[in-house]
């Protein structure tokens, strides 16, 4: 049997330091996928491709976020009855998720 003695400092401390790594490693594949939109985003007039915003994740909101309040991006993205979808959001997110 193996044993180990730890303090509750030091457990605390290991804690800390990886829930400082789970933040960085949101933020990375947050920062990713915005860049990986962008690229992605059809270009008419560049409105689309300039409304994307990055939402950092941290210790107190702990999420991350890419937005685009651009009223056309949802019809680019999934198409209407006459405009074909696009599908660049799906496309971006598959091709980080096959790098990682």
């Amino acid at each position: 049997m193996i044993t180990f003695k730890t303090s509750r400092k030091q457990l605390d401390k290991l804690f800390e330091d990886l829930d400082d790594h789970i933040l960085d490693q949101v933020n990375v594949f947050a920062e990713d996928l915005y860049e990986d939109i962008r690229e992605n985003t059809p270009v008419d007039t560049g409105q689309a491709r300039r409304g994307w915003e990055l939402e950092r994740a941290n210790k107190t909101s702990r999420n991350a976020q890419v937005g685009n309040d651009v009223e056309h991006v949802k019809y680019l993205e999934f198409g209407t009855a006459n405009i074909e979808p696009r599908r660049f959001i799906q496309r971006s997110i598959k091709q980080l998720l096959n790098r990682n």
